[in-house]
């Protein structure tokens, strides 16, 4: 069973609310208003309801707008996805052919390794100073001390 989010479950309500006539004129303005992905459109199958009324008449202006707004997320999301193809397929391009980078990933990891291995022993040593110092310090008694004068006798 798939989990809706609060988005999808308000949604759900207004696609119920088309289909009722008392409620359909201000689902449609919230439709309208909403700015929604074209997966959610697709999901609750909004353009289909919204086509439908038009065939039939109710709502019209309303309708319109709602389907030109779904046409406009369509275009600009095909246009964001064409945008990061060509993005993905320039900076291919660019880099080196794949037999140069095969050969240079044993050569990186061994590198890596080696740096990994240097910081370790970096820290154990730096952790063993620090050891070395508490050590060193000189602990002192966190009660006061009673000045000699006291214990002598008047």
């Amino acid at each position: 069973m798939k989990r809706l989010s609060r988005l999808d479950k308000f949604v759900d309500k207004l696609t119920d609310a088309l289909e009722d006539e008392k409620q359909r004129e201000s689902a449609l303005k919230k439709l309208a208003s909403l700015t929604l992905t074209m997966e959610i459109y697709e999901r609750f199958e909004i353009s289909a309801l919204v086509s439908v009324l038009i065939d039939s008449g109710l709502c019209t202006e309303i309708c319109k707008q709602l389907l030109q707004k779904i046409e406009m997320v369509a275009k600009q999301e095909s246009a964001g996805r064409k945008r990061k193809r060509e993005q993905s397929s320039s900076s291919d391009e660019e880099e080196e052919p794949v037999c140069k980078k095969e050969n240079s990933v044993p050569q990186d990891e061994e590198q890596l390794e080696e740096e990994e291995q240097l910081e370790e022993k970096e820290q154990l040593e730096e952790n063993r100073q620090v050891q070395q110092e508490v050590v060193r310090a000189v602990r002192r008694s966190k009660r006061q001390r009673v000045p000699k004068k006291i214990w002598e006798n008047p």
